[in-house]
């Protein structure tokens, strides 16, 4: 007696009697009247779809897949019943009209797993694709004997790569050995010449490894590194072809709903680790495959994620074989995305300060590459400096409990705070200027943000000149300047503003040489604001109304020092040569921005003016003491 039982074929339909596949059990009558199983036979060595005793059987027969209503653990039975009966297990050829008659010997291959069983599936394992792979179902499992009166299965869908689906159902949704799936997909890349099928089968291979229930995640990592390796070193894929594939692996990785972002970000690291070290793609093609994978790194959840992505990328990049000049050049690309993204500055300051560390620690930065990438954090970490800053001084602005005296004290400090910091004076400048703009934009009343930008003219003019040198006074006094300039308000308000910086630095009474650069720069600060012409030459006449007040001020303070001046009790410090001398020092510095404010024909007139006016002074001053002091001298002789 024996049983033969018929395999469907993927579509659920009987194949025709010539092309028929049979598993056959013989079984002849024992002492007992008790059947005993002594053969088994099948056309050619049985292999299962999987590692456990559930694993289903299948047979590859004539470029087709047919799964058997045999497990493995129900096939061990029938072996050792084989075995205790001293029958046999024979394998037949591929010829099927001789395999019914001929024994073409016994095998002695070991049968090799595929995947972990999946017969539990509820569904297809669905792909990204608009075409879904064919479901995994008890319908692709049909050997049943000729006899039975199960219904076969109906239609698969249509495949959507060019290469046979059951092909890829029995390879991946039932096994777990990722050898047999990378024969499979080896086989449709061979047969398939379309570019564009050969990347869809690449990246419905690595869908379903997402995808299978039955894996773990370790196993999916492991899964996904393989099919990863073996896109890259297929000789059936152009160059491009491989950039594609593991691309579209990068893809899948970043679209799979049920792998958590911190173990997509392993499998970012390995991937680039394998496309690196690839010695059949060129830098070029490399560097696209990681940029892919910075790609999708930063396209994780949360930051941790993201970070771990980022660092484990790097990691990968150093510890590549690529040359050193190549490794730099792969962290300037991750550099790039990451400087391109559209993350917090904080996380890209955190991201970029972390590669850059890593780089100059192993030493793959060329100097260039280095100063590169040093720049672009530091712009980062100005942006992010200053948004920082803005944030604190729009707190003060707003504060209703909060006097114009005590806003101007706050804002001053936090001045004071950006001059110390140990950023470059270009990001001082940067955020000098967008203090200033911030108060002038404000809603506070025109005279009370003339105060407050004055203390910060003052701030700036009084800060130490060992930390702050008198040429980057005057870039951050112009950036203040062009703050007010380049704000929103009303006219009137920057001219009030304008002159409320200037007397910041002239009530500052510090050094001569500030107090004669210090307006210069404000000039300067005006003349490169994106402003129109007519609203320049507004805030120009502001500034210098501050400068000719000053003058005078400086003038009459002169006049009152002079005149106090005690005849009778004549010391060497303070006779009249003397306090002519002060009287320059305290000129000096308020009369350049004074003559700079007009044109050279009118400084002309304007210095010969004022050395008028000085002269007069002077012999005014000497005609009324002359008499004194000539009384003075002679009593001082006489005694």
């Amino acid at each position: 007696m024996h049983l033969s039982m018929v395999a469907l074929k993927a579509d659920g339909t009987k194949p025709s009697k010539d092309k028929a596949v049979y598993f056959t059990a013989h079984y002849e009558e024992g002492p007992n009247g008790k059947p005993l199983l002594k053969e088994i036979s099948s056309p050619q060595p049985l292999k299962f779809a999987g590692t456990g005793d559930d694993a289903v059987a299948y047979i590859e027969h004539g470029g087709e897949i047919y799964t058997l209503a045999v497990t493995r653990g129900k096939y061990k039975e029938m072996m050792k019943e084989v075995e205790l009966n001293k029958g046999q297990s024979v394998d037949l050829s591929q010829t099927i009209a001789e395999d019914l008659t001929k024994v073409q010997g016994r095998s002695q291959e070991t049968p090799q797993p595929i995947i972990t069983p999946n017969q539990e599936l509820k569904s297809s394992i669905e792909t990204p694709t608009a075409t879904q792979m064919p479901s995994i179902t008890p319908a692709n499992q049909p050997l049943q004997p000729e006899t039975s009166q199960v219904q076969p299965p109906q239609p698969q869908q249509a495949q959507s790569s060019g290469i046979p689906n059951p092909v890829l159902n029995a390879a991946i949704a039932l096994s777990g050995s990722m050898q047999d799936l990378l024969n499979y997909v080896n086989t449709g890349l061979t047969k398939e010449t379309d570019g564009n099928k050969q990347i869809d089968l690449i990246k419905e291979a690595a869908t379903a490894i997402l995808n299978n229930e039955k894996s773990d995640i370790a196993e999916k990592q492991a899964n996904i590194i393989a099919l990863a390796e073996n896109t890259v070193n297929n000789k059936d894929l152009t160059p491009d072809a491989k950039v594609a594939g593991v691309n579209a692996i990068l893809e899948t990785i970043k679209n799979d709903q049920n792998t958590p972002d911190l173990e997509k970000s392993k499998m970012l690291e390995a991937t680039v680790a394998i496309a690196l070290n690839s010695e059949n793609l060129e830098p070029k093609q490399k560097q696209q495959m990681l940029e892919k994978a910075v790609d999708v790194g930063l396209s994780l959840k949360d930051d941790a994620s993201r970070a771990a992505a980022i660092d484990g990328i790097t990691d990968a990049v150093i510890k590549s074989n690529l040359s050193t000049e190549d490794k730099g050049t792969m962290l300037i690309a991750v550099d790039d995305k990451v400087n391109a993204s559209e993350l917090s500055n904080a996380e890209k300051q955190k991201l970029l300060g972390s590669v850059l560390k890593k780089g100059v620690e192993t030493q793959v930065f060329s100097p260039e590459q280095q100063q590169l990438m040093q720049q672009n954090l530091d712009k980062i970490t100005a942006e992010q400096t200053k948004k920082d800053t803005i944030k604190k001084v729009n707190d003060i602005l707003f504060d209703p409990l909060s006097n114009t005296e005590l806003k101007t004290t706050n804002i001053q400090a936090i001045t004071a705070n950006v001059l110390d910091s140990p950023a470059k004076v270009e990001v001082k400048s940067e955020i000098i200027e967008g203090i200033t703009n911030t108060v002038a934009g404000s809603s506070l009343e025109a005279k009370d943000k003339a105060e407050i930008v004055k203390g910060v003219g003052k701030a700036i003019a009084t800060h130490s000149d060992t930390s702050l040198s008198l040429p980057d006074k005057a870039l951050i006094m112009a950036s203040a300047e062009k703050g007010i300039a380049e704000s929103k308000t009303d006219l009137p308000d920057r001219e009030l503003m304008t002159k409320g910086l200037v007397e910041g630095v002239y009530e500052s009474k510090t050094d001569p040489e500030i107090t004669k650069e210090m307006p210069k720069a404000v000039s300067s600060g005006i003349n490169n604001s994106n402003i129109n012409g007519s609203e320049k030459e507004a805030l120009k006449k502001a500034k210098d109304t501050v400068s000719e007040a000053a003058l005078d001020r400086e003038t009459q303070n002169l006049n009152k020092d002079l005149q106090g001046q005690n005849i009778e009790e004549i010391q060497p410090h303070h006779d009249i040569y003397n306090k002519s001398q002060d009287m320059t020092d305290a000129l000096k510095n308020v009369i350049d921005p004074v003559l700079e404010a007009h044109s050279e024909e009118q400084m002309a007139k304007k210095t010969s003016s004022i050395l008028n006016d000085i002269s007069s002074y002077v012999e005014r001053i000497k005609s009324t003491f002359r008499d004194p002091l000539d009384i003075a001298k002679e009593k001082k002789r006489n005694q």
